[in-house]
């Protein structure tokens, strides 16, 4: 049994002392600029336009109670096993709470004609963390709450492009600043080690604070500073490799340059290409869209730009990773046919199938040839070679469906997308005609011909249309995929729009940030209740054959 080896948790927390106290004593003055990363010269894929609207109401939303919210979800992914060799440790945060906080300001994310600034102001909270770790050997084992205070943090970032001729604009952050106020991290366990963890974090905050003034006392420490950042963005790899997608990566660059307009808006485009490793399965389609530049309208608050070159780029990648399979569907029972209709049909019968047992199909995406989309104003062409597994039941007392049939065929479908003003994405679908070009694996005793198979696909037609239609009528709900994602639906879609143009299909979506419940902040422990569940922990901590911390039952 493998798992991964992570860092214990004081490592972190010793680290974010240092660099929040070095960041902190950086010069109070505007920085020089310094060049970073070019774009790349193709066209975007995609675009993304952030509103200032959007900014603001971020601004609004991220109140202390939303701040609960999202500590309460995050703190259930934090049980963690850690594997340090000659020690084991089984850590978990038990509860986290949120004693105080002041976070957005007004203006905190401006957008000018020329620049992106974020200026946090007096950012300040104070956290409660109630922790526990088993340990092998139990002599680190502990038990207890960590504290952590931070008061008026302000931090200032400014970013901008710089366009020396038309080819080279250059990504850069040209001013940056920040001031600690104080930090201070206690914790406050039933062992004797919380104790030498506790001057650890102090000493730490110390040093930092004191290395800080140090490094930052030289004229042109900011100078090198902004250097290293921006550096550190030109670092930024222009692809990505999927694990969980073999020979797959993610290709990914800046375009044409970010544009800013004051107090509205700023559009980012990019070019984003999903690729194989595998050379015959290599994308190397054009991109022939013009994605037109924004044009502000009051109450927008996040837009996507999708070019048919990135939609095909999917959907092909999608075929050759045999995502575009449907699976039969056998729970709905009224728009199957019945074996007897199949035999007619076909004018031929089915050994060892019960006439009134049910028949419907599943589809296949052949992978000889790759699928074909085509976007213009209004709906988009989907075009595909497939396969239809047939399938049907041998008695109709029992719901079980054995294969009868491949037939091969290609569709055409014209697709028109809206929202439906929630957080849906749905449609309709109309499917040309369709003809049957070949079989295989047939159970009936005698082949079909060519015109028992056309007739056939007369009635496979409505089959497969109504299959489709009810996929697009059903939707896709956008807040069923964010929350499935991040494992939290605080984040989530008000309000949906699609717009489908040439070669590319808009997305006005308006975000809303969703508390789900309220939160009390619970009555810490006493000292003599904690000591007592320290020594119960230490009494049923074993270690398994693995090597894994187990509890037993107390």
């Amino acid at each position: 049994m493998n798992y991964y080896k992570q860092s214990y948790l004081t490592l972190p927390i010793i680290l974010l002392c240092i660099l929040l106290h070095i960041s902190c004593a950086l010069a109070q003055k505007t920085s020089p600029t310094i060049d970073a990363v070019s774009p790349n010269k193709q066209k975007a894929t995609i675009k993304f336009v952030i509103t200032q609207g959007l900014f603001d109401y971020v601004e609004e939303s991220i109140d202390p109670q939303f701040i609960i919210q999202l500590i309460e979800t995050f703190q259930q992914r934090i049980p963690v096993l850690i594997d340090l060799g000659g020690l084991k440790l089984d850590l978990n945060i038990t509860d986290t709470k949120l004693l105080s906080g002041n976070f957005f300001s007004k203006n905190t994310f401006v957008i000018t004609n020329d620049n992106f600034i974020f200026d946090l102001n007096k950012f300040s909270a104070a956290l409660n963390v109630s922790y526990e770790y088993l340990s092998d050997p139990p002599v680190f084992a502990d038990f207890g709450n960590l504290t952590l205070n931070l008061e008026n943090l302000s931090f200032y970032i400014k970013t901008t492009l710089n366009q020396t001729n038309q080819d080279n604009i250059t990504f850069i952050v040209n001013n940056i600043r920040s001031e600690l106020g104080k930090l201070d991290i206690n914790m406050d366990g039933i062992s004797d080690f919380s104790d030498v963890l506790t001057f650890m974090l102090k000493t730490s905050t110390f040093m930092g604070g004191t290395l800080g003034k140090g490094i930052t006392s030289g004229d042109d420490f900011e100078f090198k500073f902004l250097k290293l950042i921006n550096q550190a963005i030109g670092l930024v790899p222009d692809y990505i490799e999927l694990p969980q997608l073999d020979d797959s990566y993610v290709f990914l660059n800046l375009t044409q340059g970010i544009k800013f307009q004051k107090d509205q808006f700023m559009e980012i485009p990019l070019f984003l290409e999903l690729q194989s490793m595998n050379q015959s399965h290599q994308y190397i389609q054009q991109n022939n869209a013009s994605i037109p530049g924004y044009k502000y309208q009051n109450g927008d608050a996040f837009l996507i730009y999708i070019t048919e070159q990135l939609i095909d780029n999917l959907i092909i990648f999608a075929h050759h990773q045999g995502m575009l399979n449907l699976a039969p569907d056998t729970s709905n029972k009224d728009n199957q046919l019945k074996v007897g209709t199949l035999n007619l049909v076909f004018l031929n019968e089915l050994s060892g199938f019960n006439t009134n047992g049910l028949c419907t199909f599943g589809i296949i995406s052949t992978p000889e040839e790759v699928p074909q989309l085509d976007i213009s104003k209004g709906f988009i062409t989907f075009t595909s070679q497939i396969k239809v597994d047939v399938i049907c039941q041998k008695n109709p007392k029992v719901d079980e469906y054995s294969h009868v049939i491949f037939l091969y065929t290609r569709i055409s479908l014209t697709i028109s997308l809206y929202g439906d003003g929630n957080s849906k994405i749905q449609g309709k679908a109309n499917l040309a005609p369709i003809s049957i070009t070949q079989f295989s694996d047939s159970l009936f005793a005698r082949k079909p011909n060519t015109n028992v198979l056309n007739s056939f696909g007369k009635i496979l037609e409505p089959l497969i249309n109504q299959v489709v239609n009810s996929i697009l009528q059903k939707g896709i709900d956008l807040n069923t995929i964010i929350t499935a994602s991040l494992g939290t639906s605080v984040f989530q879609v008000q309000q949906l729009k699609i717009e489908i143009y040439q070669e590319y299909v808009m997305l006005n979506i308006k975000p809303k940030f969703n508390v789900v419940s309220n939160t009390e902040i619970i009555k810490l422990q006493s000292k003599k209740q904690m000591r007592q569940m320290y020594v119960d922990l230490r009494k049923y901590t074993k270690v398994n054959e693995d090597g894994i911390i187990e509890k037993d039952e107390m």
